[in-house]
């Protein structure tokens, strides 16, 4: 599957979790440490309708599609900002294994750092 560069109008940034992070006063609160920004596709409802149809996506998630990052091992402890808003990472997938696209399925958690 080709990705059209003009479908990948969002910028994003893909940040690693430390949840074991504590504030002042001992509460675990998760700390947010930028690895990368790219652009993305943010998938309509239509197209994740598709792909739940082939048994590959969470019905309740935000996909975000964008080209494969070579260097960057993307894995689910992982979260991604998108228009103010931060998304922690259910599933990351690579389709066929080409290295050529990523989807990641992803679910709205919190909206500060």
């Amino acid at each position: 599957m080709a990705i059209e560069a003009g479908k990948l109008r969002h910028r994003c940034e893909l940040y690693s979790v430390n949840r074991d992070n504590r504030d002042a006063s001992g509460q675990k609160v998760p700390a947010y440490v930028l690895v990368r920004p790219f652009w993305a596709e943010i998938l309509t409802a239509k197209q994740v309708q598709q792909r739940i149809a082939n048994g590959m996506e969470y019905p309740n998630a935000t996909t975000f599609h964008c080209r494969y990052m070579p260097g960057t091992d993307v894995t689910p402890d992982m979260a991604v900002l998108c228009k103010g808003k931060y998304y922690d990472i259910e599933q990351v997938e690579n389709p066929k294994g080409l290295n050529v696209e990523l989807y990641f399925m992803a679910e709205q958690k919190t909206n500060e750092r």
